[in-house]
């Protein structure tokens, strides 16, 4: 999250400045963002559900 809070304004400020090309500026980004974990991807475990038992109160 840092990334998106902290380094995109500064990148977007040096592009709006004209430090950074439209290019360096996206490539600057993508190489940002493929530094940063991907939290949507995870590993699921199938659980089976066992039958309700009929003893309980």
């Amino acid at each position: 999250m840092s990334i998106i809070f902290n380094d995109f304004p500064l990148l977007e400020a040096e592009r709006v400045s004209g430090a950074l090309s439209q290019a360096e500026f996206a490539k600057q980004k993508s190489a940002a963002l493929d530094s940063v974990p991907d939290t949507l991807k995870t590993d699921f475990t199938v659980v089976e559900r066992s039958a309700p038992r009929s003893d309980t109160l």
